[in-house]
């Protein structure tokens, strides 16, 4: 099994200084810039962002994940320096309660992008190893099903600014 190891530090602050580029849907229409964090042959981590942590033990961390690749991809593992657990959540709703339900991995279809994001699939952070707050960065690792593994690092913002 063949690992792949890249650091990119990035600090988001709602203009992250990355690379920015401009994608087209197959209507023809243009969408929104995306900020690339890390990318490791055809696979790309875009806008990725950390809102500080509304609880004193539970956070989150969300990213697109880009598959430019021929092949599908299915992410199997998400590991933060700060958090002493994290697992890869969906939400659900359950009559009118919302819950959590941990998933085993997220599908990421060739030449398709997966959103994680509020209010759905998303990485959430348990068990800190210290308080961390705005200014603060995470290091944030991300292992495929075949090994490779991507790393970067995104800055924590304030809760409101991060969920615009």
């Amino acid at each position: 099994m063949q690992k792949s190891y890249l650091m990119f530090p990035v600090i988001f602050l709602g203009l992250a200084c990355a690379s920015d580029e401009s994608h087209t849907d197959s209507g023809g229409e243009s969408q929104v810039a995306s900020t690339t964090f890390a990318s490791a042959g055809k696979i790309a981590v875009l806008d990725a962002f950390a809102p500080a942590p509304a609880t004193p033990d539970r956070g989150a961390v969300y990213f697109t994940i880009q598959n430019s690749d021929s092949i599908d991809i299915r992410i199997v593992s998400v590991s933060v320096d700060l958090a002493q657990t994290t697992a890869i959540h969906t939400q659900r709703m359950d009559g009118d309660m919302m819950s959590m339900v941990p998933m085993e991995g997220v599908l990421v279809p060739a030449g398709e992008s997966v959103k994680l994001q509020p209010g759905g699939v998303h990485v959430m952070l348990m068990g800190f190893v210290r308080t961390y707050g705005v200014g603060d960065t995470l290091g944030v690792e991300v292992v495929f099903e075949d090994g490779v593994a991507i790393s970067f690092a995104v800055g924590v913002s304030a809760y409101a600014e991060a969920m615009q």
